[in-house]
Protein backbone atom coordinates (compact mmCIF):
# COMPACT_ATOMS: atom_id res chain seq x y z
CA UNK A 1 0.00 0.00 0.00
CA UNK A 2 1.27 3.47 -0.88
CA UNK A 3 1.56 5.27 2.45
CA UNK A 4 2.21 8.71 0.95
CA UNK A 5 -1.22 10.24 1.72
CA UNK A 6 -1.06 9.48 5.43
CA UNK A 7 2.61 10.34 5.58
CA UNK A 8 1.75 13.63 3.94
CA UNK A 9 -0.80 14.25 6.65
CA UNK A 10 1.84 13.65 9.28
CA UNK A 11 4.33 15.99 7.61
CA UNK A 12 1.61 18.61 7.32
CA UNK A 13 1.37 18.58 11.10
CA UNK A 14 4.82 20.15 11.12
CA UNK A 15 3.28 23.40 9.98
CA UNK A 16 -0.16 23.30 11.50
CA UNK A 17 -0.18 22.32 15.15
CA UNK A 18 1.12 24.79 17.65
CA UNK A 19 4.53 25.60 19.00
CA UNK A 20 6.97 23.47 20.89
CA UNK A 21 6.52 23.42 24.63
CA UNK A 22 10.04 22.40 25.53
CA UNK A 23 12.00 24.90 27.59
CA UNK A 24 13.82 27.20 25.20
CA UNK A 25 17.16 28.81 25.79
CA UNK A 26 17.18 32.54 26.26
CA UNK A 27 17.77 34.36 22.98
CA UNK A 28 21.39 35.21 22.42
CA UNK A 29 22.87 32.26 24.33
CA UNK A 30 24.96 29.64 22.61
CA UNK A 31 23.24 26.62 21.11
CA UNK A 32 23.52 23.42 23.12
CA UNK A 33 21.91 19.99 23.23
CA UNK A 34 18.66 20.05 25.20
CA UNK A 35 16.18 17.51 26.44
CA UNK A 36 13.21 17.77 24.12
CA UNK A 37 9.64 17.16 25.08
CA UNK A 38 6.90 15.84 22.88
CA UNK A 39 6.98 18.76 20.50
CA UNK A 40 3.91 20.46 19.22
CA UNK A 41 5.17 20.26 15.75
CA UNK A 42 2.83 17.39 16.17
CA UNK A 43 1.49 18.40 19.56
CA UNK A 44 0.84 21.33 21.82
CA UNK A 45 1.62 19.96 25.22
CA UNK A 46 4.36 19.95 27.79
CA UNK A 47 5.62 16.44 28.30
CA UNK A 48 8.34 14.52 30.10
CA UNK A 49 11.71 15.14 28.41
CA UNK A 50 12.74 12.74 25.69
CA UNK A 51 16.45 12.09 25.47
CA UNK A 52 18.21 9.06 24.08
CA UNK A 53 20.49 7.17 26.37
CA UNK A 54 22.94 6.83 23.51
CA UNK A 55 25.04 9.69 22.20
CA UNK A 56 22.94 11.75 19.77
CA UNK A 57 23.67 11.27 16.10
CA UNK A 58 24.50 14.62 14.47
CA UNK A 59 22.11 15.49 11.67
CA UNK A 60 22.64 17.87 8.82
CA UNK A 61 19.37 18.71 7.15
CA UNK A 62 19.92 19.79 3.54
CA UNK A 63 17.72 22.85 3.94
CA UNK A 64 20.33 25.41 2.83
CA UNK A 65 18.72 27.54 5.51
CA UNK A 66 20.72 30.72 5.90
CA UNK A 67 19.91 34.22 7.07
CA UNK A 68 20.38 35.42 3.48
CA UNK A 69 17.28 33.57 2.29
CA UNK A 70 13.90 35.33 2.20
CA UNK A 71 11.86 34.51 5.32
CA UNK A 72 8.18 33.60 5.23
CA UNK A 73 7.38 37.09 6.53
CA UNK A 74 4.59 39.24 5.13
CA UNK A 75 3.48 42.81 5.72
CA UNK A 76 -0.23 43.64 5.73
CA UNK A 77 -1.31 47.26 5.31
CA UNK A 78 -4.68 48.98 5.35
CA UNK A 79 -4.63 52.75 5.54
CA UNK A 80 -2.15 53.63 8.25
CA UNK A 81 -2.37 50.20 9.93
CA UNK A 82 0.72 48.01 9.42
CA UNK A 83 0.95 44.39 10.62
CA UNK A 84 3.18 41.38 10.06
CA UNK A 85 2.53 37.64 9.69
CA UNK A 86 5.46 35.23 9.98
CA UNK A 87 5.05 31.58 8.98
CA UNK A 88 7.19 29.44 11.26
CA UNK A 89 8.89 26.07 10.99
CA UNK A 90 8.28 24.83 14.50
CA UNK A 91 11.43 22.69 14.69
CA UNK A 92 14.61 22.00 12.75
CA UNK A 93 15.75 25.53 11.89
CA UNK A 94 17.32 28.00 14.30
CA UNK A 95 15.55 31.34 14.18
CA UNK A 96 18.47 33.48 15.31
CA UNK A 97 21.04 31.71 13.12
CA UNK A 98 19.18 30.63 9.98
CA UNK A 99 16.39 33.19 9.54
CA UNK A 100 16.95 36.70 8.26
CA UNK A 101 17.07 39.30 11.07
CA UNK A 102 14.27 41.26 9.43
CA UNK A 103 11.89 38.89 11.28
CA UNK A 104 13.11 39.95 14.73
CA UNK A 105 13.21 43.56 13.56
CA UNK A 106 9.55 43.35 12.54
CA UNK A 107 8.66 41.89 15.92
CA UNK A 108 10.55 44.71 17.66
CA UNK A 109 8.67 47.27 15.58
CA UNK A 110 5.27 45.87 16.63
CA UNK A 111 3.33 46.62 19.81
CA UNK A 112 1.38 43.33 19.93
CA UNK A 113 2.28 39.71 19.22
CA UNK A 114 0.06 36.69 18.53
CA UNK A 115 0.92 32.99 18.76
CA UNK A 116 -0.94 29.71 18.38
CA UNK A 117 -0.67 28.58 21.99
CA UNK A 118 0.46 29.84 25.38
CA UNK A 119 3.21 27.35 26.17
CA UNK A 120 4.34 29.24 29.27
CA UNK A 121 1.33 28.21 31.33
CA UNK A 122 0.86 24.55 30.46
CA UNK A 123 0.34 22.19 33.38
CA UNK A 124 2.97 19.49 32.75
CA UNK A 125 1.05 16.90 34.81
CA UNK A 126 -2.17 17.47 32.89
CA UNK A 127 -0.28 17.46 29.61
CA UNK A 128 1.52 14.23 30.45
CA UNK A 129 -1.77 12.61 31.38
CA UNK A 130 -3.26 13.71 28.07
CA UNK A 131 -0.49 11.81 26.27
CA UNK A 132 -1.35 8.48 27.89
CA UNK A 133 -3.56 5.77 26.44
CA UNK A 134 -6.52 4.45 28.44
CA UNK A 135 -5.87 1.48 30.67
CA UNK A 136 -5.81 -1.80 28.80
CA UNK A 137 -4.48 -0.32 25.55
CA UNK A 138 -0.92 -0.38 24.28
CA UNK A 139 0.91 1.62 21.65
CA UNK A 140 1.97 -1.62 19.95
CA UNK A 141 -1.62 -2.36 18.90
CA UNK A 142 -1.66 -2.57 15.12
CA UNK A 143 2.13 -2.39 14.77
CA UNK A 144 4.33 -5.24 13.62
CA UNK A 145 7.37 -6.15 15.69
CA UNK A 146 9.53 -4.57 12.99
CA UNK A 147 7.60 -1.30 13.09
CA UNK A 148 7.76 -1.15 16.86
CA UNK A 149 11.52 -1.77 16.69
CA UNK A 150 11.91 1.17 14.27
CA UNK A 151 10.07 3.45 16.66
CA UNK A 152 11.75 2.18 19.82
CA UNK A 153 15.24 2.36 18.34
CA UNK A 154 14.66 5.94 17.27
CA UNK A 155 13.13 7.44 20.43
CA UNK A 156 13.67 5.16 23.44
CA UNK A 157 16.16 6.36 26.03
CA UNK A 158 16.70 7.15 29.69
CA UNK A 159 13.74 9.51 29.87
CA UNK A 160 11.52 7.49 27.54
CA UNK A 161 11.98 3.78 28.31
CA UNK A 162 10.01 1.26 26.31
CA UNK A 163 7.55 0.87 29.19
CA UNK A 164 6.65 4.58 28.86
CA UNK A 165 6.39 4.41 25.07
CA UNK A 166 3.90 1.56 25.34
CA UNK A 167 1.53 3.86 27.24
CA UNK A 168 1.67 6.80 24.84
CA UNK A 169 -0.97 7.87 22.34
CA UNK A 170 -0.12 7.79 18.63
CA UNK A 171 0.28 11.57 18.31
CA UNK A 172 2.73 11.67 21.23
CA UNK A 173 4.83 8.89 19.73
CA UNK A 174 4.70 10.60 16.35
CA UNK A 175 5.93 13.82 17.96
CA UNK A 176 8.89 12.07 19.57
CA UNK A 177 9.71 10.31 16.31
CA UNK A 178 9.55 13.51 14.28
CA UNK A 179 11.98 15.24 16.62
CA UNK A 180 14.59 12.64 15.71
CA UNK A 181 14.26 13.36 11.98
CA UNK A 182 15.30 17.00 12.30
CA UNK A 183 18.29 18.65 13.95
CA UNK A 184 17.80 19.89 17.48
CA UNK A 185 16.74 23.51 17.49
CA UNK A 186 15.07 26.03 19.72
CA UNK A 187 11.40 26.25 18.69
CA UNK A 188 10.94 29.40 16.63
CA UNK A 189 7.59 30.24 18.16
CA UNK A 190 8.96 29.94 21.67
CA UNK A 191 11.98 32.16 20.95
CA UNK A 192 9.66 34.78 19.48
CA UNK A 193 7.37 34.56 22.51
CA UNK A 194 10.31 35.10 24.86
CA UNK A 195 11.39 38.12 22.81
CA UNK A 196 7.87 39.53 22.87
CA UNK A 197 7.69 39.16 26.65
CA UNK A 198 11.09 40.81 27.08
CA UNK A 199 9.97 43.72 24.91
CA UNK A 200 6.82 44.19 27.04
CA UNK A 201 4.44 43.61 24.15
CA UNK A 202 0.77 42.80 24.46
CA UNK A 203 0.63 39.05 23.78
CA UNK A 204 -2.42 37.01 22.83
CA UNK A 205 -3.03 33.43 21.69
CA UNK A 206 -5.26 31.75 19.11
CA UNK A 207 -6.04 28.47 20.87
CA UNK A 208 -6.02 26.72 24.21
CA UNK A 209 -4.06 23.57 24.91
CA UNK A 210 -7.31 21.58 25.09
CA UNK A 211 -8.40 22.80 21.67
CA UNK A 212 -5.13 21.63 20.14
CA UNK A 213 -5.29 18.30 21.96
CA UNK A 214 -8.80 17.73 20.64
CA UNK A 215 -7.54 18.32 17.10
CA UNK A 216 -4.64 15.92 17.54
CA UNK A 217 -6.82 13.20 19.04
CA UNK A 218 -8.87 12.94 15.85
CA UNK A 219 -6.17 13.89 13.31
CA UNK A 220 -3.35 11.55 14.32
CA UNK A 221 -4.61 8.09 15.15
CA UNK A 222 -2.94 4.68 15.12
CA UNK A 223 -3.48 4.36 11.37
CA UNK A 224 -1.22 7.33 10.71
CA UNK A 225 1.46 5.97 13.04
CA UNK A 226 1.32 2.55 11.38
CA UNK A 227 1.72 3.98 7.89
CA UNK A 228 4.49 6.31 8.99
CA UNK A 229 6.50 3.37 10.33
CA UNK A 230 5.82 1.24 7.28
CA UNK A 231 7.94 3.60 5.21
CA UNK A 232 10.29 5.43 7.59
CA UNK A 233 12.60 6.48 4.77
CA UNK A 234 9.69 8.14 2.96
CA UNK A 235 8.62 9.89 6.15
CA UNK A 236 12.10 11.31 6.57
CA UNK A 237 12.35 12.30 2.91
CA UNK A 238 9.11 14.25 3.00
CA UNK A 239 10.02 15.91 6.27
CA UNK A 240 13.35 17.08 4.90
CA UNK A 241 11.74 18.14 1.62
CA UNK A 242 9.37 20.43 3.47
CA UNK A 243 12.14 21.75 5.71
CA UNK A 244 14.31 22.41 2.66
CA UNK A 245 11.64 24.46 0.90
CA UNK A 246 11.10 26.45 4.07
CA UNK A 247 14.79 27.00 4.78
CA UNK A 248 15.43 28.26 1.26
CA UNK A 249 12.44 30.56 1.40
CA UNK A 250 10.90 28.91 -1.67
CA UNK A 251 7.22 29.71 -1.37
CA UNK A 252 6.20 27.93 -4.57
CA UNK A 253 7.94 24.71 -3.55
CA UNK A 254 6.51 24.90 -0.04
CA UNK A 255 2.98 25.47 -1.36
CA UNK A 256 3.34 22.55 -3.77
CA UNK A 257 4.11 20.21 -0.88
CA UNK A 258 1.65 21.63 1.64
CA UNK A 259 -1.28 21.98 -0.76
CA UNK A 260 -0.89 19.06 -3.14
CA UNK A 261 -4.29 18.99 -4.94
CA UNK A 262 -4.26 15.20 -5.20
CA UNK A 263 -3.82 14.83 -1.45
CA UNK A 264 -6.38 17.54 -0.70
CA UNK A 265 -8.91 15.67 -2.80
CA UNK A 266 -8.12 12.36 -1.10
CA UNK A 267 -8.28 13.76 2.43
CA UNK A 268 -10.57 16.80 2.51
CA UNK A 269 -11.54 16.29 6.16
CA UNK A 270 -7.92 16.26 7.28
CA UNK A 271 -7.13 19.54 5.55
CA UNK A 272 -10.37 21.06 6.77
CA UNK A 273 -9.66 20.20 10.40
CA UNK A 274 -5.92 20.83 10.57
CA UNK A 275 -5.84 23.99 8.50
CA UNK A 276 -8.95 25.61 7.18
CA UNK A 277 -11.27 25.54 10.19
CA UNK A 278 -8.51 26.80 12.42
CA UNK A 279 -7.69 29.61 9.99
CA UNK A 280 -11.35 30.57 9.85
CA UNK A 281 -11.52 30.65 13.65
CA UNK A 282 -8.43 32.84 13.92
CA UNK A 283 -9.52 35.56 11.50
CA UNK A 284 -12.16 37.07 13.85
CA UNK A 285 -9.52 37.20 16.58
CA UNK A 286 -6.97 38.92 14.35
CA UNK A 287 -9.12 41.27 12.29
CA UNK A 288 -10.04 43.83 15.02
CA UNK A 289 -6.42 44.04 16.15
CA UNK A 290 -5.16 44.28 12.58
CA UNK A 291 -7.46 47.21 11.96
CA UNK A 292 -5.57 49.07 14.70
CA UNK A 293 -2.15 47.98 13.41
CA UNK A 294 1.07 47.07 15.19
CA UNK A 295 0.48 43.28 15.33
CA UNK A 296 3.12 40.60 14.72
CA UNK A 297 1.68 37.10 14.20
CA UNK A 298 3.74 33.90 14.32
CA UNK A 299 1.97 30.68 13.27
CA UNK A 300 2.85 27.53 11.33
CA UNK A 301 3.68 28.42 7.72
CA UNK A 302 0.94 26.27 6.17
CA UNK A 303 -1.63 28.46 7.95
CA UNK A 304 -0.25 31.51 6.21
CA UNK A 305 -0.34 30.39 2.59
CA UNK A 306 -2.97 28.79 0.37
CA UNK A 307 -6.37 29.81 -0.93
CA UNK A 308 -7.90 29.59 2.55
CA UNK A 309 -4.81 30.80 4.36
CA UNK A 310 -4.58 33.83 6.60
CA UNK A 311 -2.97 36.01 3.93
CA UNK A 312 -5.67 35.34 1.37
CA UNK A 313 -8.50 35.89 3.85
CA UNK A 314 -7.07 39.16 5.16
CA UNK A 315 -6.37 40.32 1.62
CA UNK A 316 -10.04 39.74 0.84
CA UNK A 317 -10.86 42.00 3.78
CA UNK A 318 -8.97 44.91 2.29
CA UNK A 319 -5.41 44.43 3.51
CA UNK A 320 -2.57 44.97 1.05
CA UNK A 321 -0.21 41.97 1.34
CA UNK A 322 3.48 42.02 0.41
CA UNK A 323 6.38 39.74 1.24
CA UNK A 324 9.10 41.39 3.29
CA UNK A 325 12.50 41.30 1.59
CA UNK A 326 15.45 39.92 3.58
CA UNK A 327 17.84 42.47 5.01
CA UNK A 328 21.30 42.26 3.35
Amino acid sequence: MNARPLLFGFVLLLQTAGCDSAPAKQPGTSSSARRSTASATASATSAPPASSSAAPTPKTVPTSATAKNPPFLFQLKKGTAVNFIFGTMHLGIELERDVNPVVLESLAASSKAAFELDTEHVDPFAASKAMMLPEGKTAKDGLTDEQWAVLKNKVAGIFTPESALLRMKPWALGALYMQKLLPESEPMDRVLLIRAREQKKEVFFMETMQEQLDILEVSFDQTVLVDMLKEPAETERMTLELASAYGKGERESFDKIAFDPVEMKKHPAMFDLLLFKRNDAWIPKLKPRFDDGGVFVAVGAAHVMGERGLLKQLEQQGFEVSRVAPRP
